[in-house]
């Protein structure tokens, strides 16, 4: 097992045919690791695991619908290399029920925020913090939630550290929840490994959310009743 993504370069170029199982890599992580080492991470002899440390973009568009149930219209600033994250957004927004309206304004880099956001703000319900170049950038996630703020939009994102800062809520993954689905998932990839020659790839899976982080006093002030945080995390959990 490799944690984070310096291990997780160095663990996939190193012999051996031992199942492998690569955990805590953001999505953009994982995609860099793929355009760099593709044939390392299909190889016919080793079945390889990845496990992402943020949820699905499907579970924080059920948060959203669950917190804003008549709202449709989220917006995104993102970054050039965000673009595997807007697209998992893009996907998980249409087969969301209801559907959401995604509106997505790009910043090539820190001085253009303020514009994107002029732009995306007044078309949106709500605003979204993706873990990109923006999100793990305090002093940009900081520009997003006050332009939220000052629009009266609440914003969602994928940490507990946005809530805490003024975000309205997050679904996120515990440690102790990510070590679990971490030894799962390396049991699937070694009961796998029997059959690598037909590798189709890493088994990618995105973090399961162990619990939604609510901020109170920000949902008071825009006016909302949220359920408790319980009930939010067991709408989660259940199928859909």
């Amino acid at each position: 097992m490799a944690v984070g993504p310096a291990a997780a370069r160095a663990a996939v170029e190193r012999p051996g045919q031992e199942p492998l199982v690569l955990a805590m890599l953001s999505r953009l992580d994982y995609e860099t690791l793929k355009a760099a080492s593709p044939a390392a991470l299909r190889r016919s002899d080793r079945r390889v695991g990845v496990l992402l440390r943020d949820p699905a973009m499907t579970d924080q568009l059920a948060l959203m619908s669950a917190v804003l149930p008549q709202k449709h219209r989220v917006g995104v600033v993102a970054t050039p290399e965000s673009e595997p994250l807007v697209r998992e957004l893009q996907r998980a927004a249409q087969v969301a029920n209801p559907a959401w309206d995604v509106r997505i304004e790009y910043a090539p880099d820190a001085r253009s925020l303020a514009a994107a956001l002029r732009i995306v703000v007044p078309q949106s319900d709500a605003l979204m913090v993706l873990p990109d170049l923006i999100g793990d950038n305090q002093a940009a996630t900081l520009s997003v939630l006050r332009a939220g703020a000052g629009a009266g939009l609440p914003v969602f994102g994928t940490s507990e550290g946005l809530v805490r800062s003024g975000g309205l809520a997050a679904a996120v993954s515990t440690p102790s929840q990510l070590a679990q689905q971490a030894r799962l998932l390396g049991q699937k990839v070694a009961a796998a490994n029997a059959n690598a020659s037909s590798n189709n790839g890493p088994l990618v899976e995105a973090a399961t959310p162990a619990s939604v982080r609510v901020n109170a006093t920000v949902a008071r002030g825009l006016g909302l009743r949220l359920p408790e945080e319980r009930e939010l995390t067991e709408r989660l959990a259940a199928p859909r």
